[in-house]
């Protein structure tokens, strides 16, 4: 600092923690994941990482069902390496946090089926 307590750009800039003030402000947080610290700006990305966390690594995962993926989605989703999950692993938590985000919304397409009952 210089003297008489007047501070400079210089040392204004060299402020601990003034990173940590700003994102507060801006409400992000910083999640560690693999060694990696990823901004997660909004709610959103921060469930999708809790839902992606809840698969673990190079486990086979018995009950899911196949369906057919678009080429560019894939592709995309391949060249990403979160926490080093699968694509499938991707795409569920990417479907779980939309589901949650709007359950209210898509239960009005719930298809009533006819039964007996």
């Amino acid at each position: 600092m210089e003297k008489n307590n007047i501070l400079s750009v210089d040392d204004l800039m060299q402020l601990p923690e003034i990173d940590g003030l700003v994102q507060e402000v801006k409400g992000q947080q910083t999640v560690k994941t693999e060694g990696k610290e990823i901004q997660t700006g909004n709610d959103q990305w921060r469930l999708f990482l809790q839902h992606l966390d809840s698969y673990s690594y190079l486990v086979r995962k018995a009950s899911r069902k196949g369906y057919w993926i678009d080429d560019d989605i894939a592709e995309t989703l391949k060249s990403c390496d979160i926490d080093h999950k699968s694509v499938a692993d991707i795409i569920n938590a990417i479907v779980r946090t939309f589901i949650e985000q709007n359950a209210e919304h898509l239960r009005e397409y719930i298809k009533r089926r006819n039964s007996l009952i």
